[in-house]
């Protein structure tokens, strides 16, 4: 991984960075839902839904569930069509049919990006966003009436993807055009929507309009999955919101109707499906061939979808038509040491189809981001660091603990703070961006990378 691209500063964020149970609750395919709440996945089946492909969902910071949409319509919470909430963008079906966005000027807002089914068959309306205020219909939400169907590009593929700016000013919202030979990179910040997207021509060998695209959890990578037979990855820079490097990974006979990606939490490896071969595929992003390092991990007796990185730090995959979701269970392992199991997770209700919902994992700020120092002096050293770090302050702390979450919120080490330096061990840790929260009643959280 390429660590300069990720953090040329240590920052502290405020805790809600850690608020992570706004992507708790899914509502997907024929009425499927999974609520993360409990640390387990747990099926439940009263989500109104019912859409071929793609999905989005949205909890408050306590994992109640706010609304979902199929990127035409939006439900609130007591599965109900909010009032101005139909039809938001006409579609029918798209590989990524909506995302939504918290508003970085107002908590109780959220922005409902929408992409159009087939570069505009349906209708023409392309790429547009919608904004929902949860203080409106009694807190049960509803759309803004001069705030619906706002528009943004005339025609678009079916793919929808966020990051973080670089400096935590704001959010990348990316969407990919003429087949995936276009990148389109909008600025999303306190003062709204900038309507004129920053674009890089990416020079797909392959293209088509459908697949998935996601974006690396430390926003550092781009990759996309072309419908013919390709799967492309490029370095993103959250600076400037352009891509360059890019790797084209074309083969016809294994990756037709390429269809989903997802990065490991490290980004370490991408994960790949081809619907109609069925089948699952990892490639090392670390390694000096990218397209070589490919690992077949399995056939499915299913078409093979989308995938989702989840709150409990497994991948889901959606397999069409069936009941069972596929779960990568160790994503950040190599081969078949990922612990693929093809029906390892049972919805009990509903059927899935070949959508999950697309999440933007962070929460923005609200307070705002302050430099580490303005905490007792602290700094965090070194940074890159491979085995480990110190969390130093020029004040003497003791008793107050510290966790370390990884990028999906999930805590993977605890400990208290010892006096003026804390050693914080990395060693068993895969590369990435971790979360340093310390603090008893106020909290502070700083980045640390794991090289």
């Amino acid at each position: 991984m390429k660590n300069a691209l990720l953090l040329v500063s240590f920052l502290l964020l405020s805790t809600t960075l850690l608020a992570q149970k706004q992507n708790n609750v899914w509502c997907f395919g024929l009425g499927c839902g999974i609520n993360f709440n409990s640390g387990a996945p747990v099926s439940f089946s009263t989500c109104a839904m019912h859409q071929l492909e793609g999905s989005a969902s949205i909890s408050d910071s306590n994992g109640n569930l706010l609304f979902y949409t199929d990127g035409d319509t939006i439900w609130n919470a007591n599965n109900t069509v909010m009032p101005n909430g139909s039809d938001p963008a006409y579609n029918l079906s798209t590989t990524q049919a909506a995302l939504i966005v918290n508003s970085l000027s107002n908590k109780n807002q959220y922005y409902v990006f929408t992409a159009e089914a087939f570069d505009g068959e349906y209708g023409g309306k392309g790429f547009n966003y919608s904004i929902v205020d949860m203080t409106l219909q009694g807190g049960l939400g509803d759309v803004v009436a001069n705030k619906k169907d706002k528009h943004l590009l005339d025609t678009v593929d079916e793919r929808i993807a966020a990051t973080e700016m670089a400096g935590d000013t704001g959010v990348w919202i990316v969407a990919s055009t003429r087949d995936g030979k276009r990148v389109d990179a909008f600025k999303l910040t306190a003062s709204g929507v900038d309507t004129v997207p920053v674009v890089t021509t990416t020079g797909v060998l392959d293209g088509y309009y459908s697949g998935c695209m996601k974006i690396s959890p430390d926003g550092s990578k781009l990759a996309m999955a072309e419908h013919s037979d390709e799967f492309d990855i490029f370095d993103f820079d959250r600076a400037t919101g352009t891509v360059s490097n890019g790797v084209y990974i074309v083969d016809a006979a294994a990756y037709d109707d390429a269809y989903g990606v997802e990065f490991s939490p490290s980004g370490k490896y991408l994960y790949g499906t081809s619907s109609v071969n069925a089948y699952l595929y990892q490639f090392d992003l670390t390694a000096g061939d990218i397209a070589a390092s490919a690992v077949k991990l399995f056939n499915s007796t299913n078409q093979l979808g989308t995938m989702q990185l989840a709150p409990d730090g497994k991948i889901y995959v959606a397999r069409y038509f069936s009941e069972p979701l596929g779960v990568i269970n160790n994503p950040d392992e190599p081969g078949l040491n990922c612990n693929y199991s093809d029906t390892g997770f049972s919805l009990k209700s509903g059927w899935c189809q070949f959508g999950l919902p697309n999440i933007f994992w962070f929460e923005p700020s609200f307070t705002g981001i302050k430099q580490v120092d303005s905490y007792a002096g602290a700094t965090v050293f070194p940074n890159p660091a491979t085995n480990t770090c110190e969390l130093k302050t020029a004040t003497s702390l003791y008793n107050e603990p510290y966790t370390l979450f990884d990028i999906t919120g999930r805590p993977i080490n605890k400990g208290w703070l010892n006096g003026t330096s804390t050693t914080i061990a990395l060693n068993n840790l895969a590369p990435g961006i971790y979360l340093l929260q310390t603090g008893n009643i106020t909290k502070h959280v700083f980045k640390v990378i794991k090289e």
